[in-house]
């Protein structure tokens, strides 16, 4: 046990820590363009999704557009980021958990 964690779970635990800040620094990184620089082939392939077809996308869309207008880009990135950790963490810590009760 590694702090209530068997060692496959750890490592387990360390990709999927990894994977998840890996993925979202390169996310970052390659994406959003700044509005000035956007390359037109993102223009070409941003869908045009009717919301009457799809209202629940069309809605949660608008709030997402409607948060990074009231907080900024970087910081509803951050928070979009933090965010996700926090369940990461949580799913870990249930895990954890699990595994201490199983043991004792």
């Amino acid at each position: 046990m590694v702090d209530g964690f068997s060692a496959t779970l750890a490592y387990k635990a360390f990709l999927t820590l990894d994977s998840y800040v890996y993925g979202f620094m390169l996310q970052e990184l390659g994406w959003p363009h700044p509005s000035d620089t956007q390359p037109a082939e993102d223009a070409a392939t941003t869908p045009t999704i009717p919301p009457s077809l799809f209202p629940h996308f069309a809605a949660v869309m608008g709030e997402v557009m409607g948060e990074v207008g009231r907080v900024g880009l970087v910081a509803a990135y951050e928070a979009e980021f933090v965010f996700g950790l926090d369940l990461v963490l949580e799913g870990l810590e249930r895990r954890r958990a699990i595994g201490l009760a199983a043991s004792t």
